[in-house]
């Protein structure tokens, strides 16, 4: 926010820089999205002739953690898609 005389007020948002990031990050979810199935269908075919200590850790928590992180991350970024949709909407 900033401070114009008495009002305050929202900085004014290019729509069109706008809507091209909103572009980017929805492709960008969507890669994410189909690169996390492509992992864990590679993970799971994976751990079907893999054994071991490394295998245990791996598939124990290195798949899960990847797993989260990737959530974590598209949660981000279609945060960011919302409050771009919310700066372009008029308010």
């Amino acid at each position: 926010m900033y401070t114009s005389g008495s009002d305050t007020q929202a900085p004014p948002v290019d729509a069109r820089l706008a809507g091209d990031v909103k572009a980017a990050l929805q492709a960008l979810v969507s890669k994410l999205q189909s690169q996390q199935t492509t992992r864990t269908s590679r993970a799971q075919t994976m751990q079907q002739s893999w054994t071991g200590p490394y295998a245990d850790q791996f598939f124990g928590t290195e798949v899960a953690r990847m797993a989260k992180q990737t959530a974590d991350l598209i949660g981000e970024l279609q945060t960011w898609i919302s409050i771009l949709d919310q700066a372009t909407s008029g308010r």
